[in-house]
């Protein structure tokens, strides 16, 4: 990559890149800590968890079962910690008006990709600053 080219994707490509992705984590965590005013709480007994195997990437799927008002259901966690073990019990939450719409009690870990994702972007303005002071573009 010749030095000008370099100069525009660490000047402004990349800080584009760190201010987008960082704005996206937090509309979708932001969204997720909502849904934690909405929902109820149950607990729920892991029930299997998947590994998908891609290259060297590993994807888990943890599906769980949980009963809401004497109903049981079945469904797949949309998160996975390395403490899941099949059999034990966790903490979700459910929509009250859907009890099928689960999701995993992690208050703190949302909250944490909120103010990630705040610094990222912060981080990635900062950089597009630079570039305009500096004269580098």
């Amino acid at each position: 990559m010749n030095s000008s080219l370099k100069r525009i994707f660490i000047g402004i490509i990349l800080p584009i890149l760190l201010i987008a992705g960082g704005i996206v984590t937090v509309v979708f965590s932001a969204k997720t800590l909502g849904k934690y005013k909405t929902y109820s709480e149950t607990e729920a007994v892991i029930d299997r968890i998947d590994a998908d195997y891609s290259g060297e990437d590993v994807e888990y799927h943890v599906f769980v079962k949980y009963t809401v008002d004497g109903k049981d259901y079945r469904g797949e966690l949309g998160s996975y910690n390395a403490s899941f073990k099949e059999g034990a019990t966790i903490g979700i939450m459910y929509d009250p008006a859907d009890p099928a719409d689960i999701l995993y009690k992690s208050v703190g870990m949302t909250v944490l990709a909120i103010v990630i994702g705040g610094l990222v972007s912060v981080v990635g303005a900062g950089m597009i600053v630079k570039t305009v002071v500096k004269g580098i573009y």
